[in-house]
């Protein structure tokens, strides 16, 4: 069986055949190519805000450690 979002594979047929009855089969390629358009777009954003997150967090990383490390020096310094 077929699980996707938590939907098996009969509601899956369901939802198909109702898009079908609605749109039609000519309209029906072309929205599922906007769908896939817009898809794509979002998993490419959140792939993009991800890695940003990820860059931001690493720096900040950094940063927390050279302040550490000026710490320790001054501390050993006095």
């Amino acid at each position: 069986m077929i699980l996707l979002f938590g939907i098996g594979g009969f509601e899956i047929l369901l939802i198909f055949l109702v898009a079908l009855l609605l749109f039609g089969s000519k309209q029906l390629p072309e929205i599922a190519r906007t769908l896939g358009k817009g898809w794509g777009e979002i998993k490419r954003t959140t792939s993009e805000l991800r890695e940003e997150f990820k860059n931001q967090a690493n720096a900040v990383e950094k940063e927390s450690k050279n302040i550490t490390d000026e710490l320790n020096k001054t501390e050993k310094e006095s």
